[in-house]
């Protein structure tokens, strides 16, 4: 499956668990993203009711994000 560079794939069951060791800077940006836009606003969600209050998603996902020609 394709992916961003650089992303960190995190499952949403286990977005707990992985954000704490992943993620340590609560305050840093995190942009969350599936393949179709569903699962990414539950992701960010998860983290902003963990601390990260500055987690966001890419609206579409990455289908989304391809489509304006993004490199993957």
């Amino acid at each position: 499956m394709a992916h961003i560079p650089g992303a960190i794939n995190i499952s949403i069951s286990g977005i707990g668990e992985r954000a704490r060791a992943e993620l340590p800077d609560r305050g840093q940006e995190v942009i969350c993203y599936c393949n179709g836009g569903s699962r990414g606003p539950r992701g960010a969600e998860e983290l902003r009711k963990l601390g990260y209050g500055n987690a966001r998603s890419i609206t579409g996902g990455l289908r989304a994000w391809q489509a304006l020609g993004k490199d993957n």
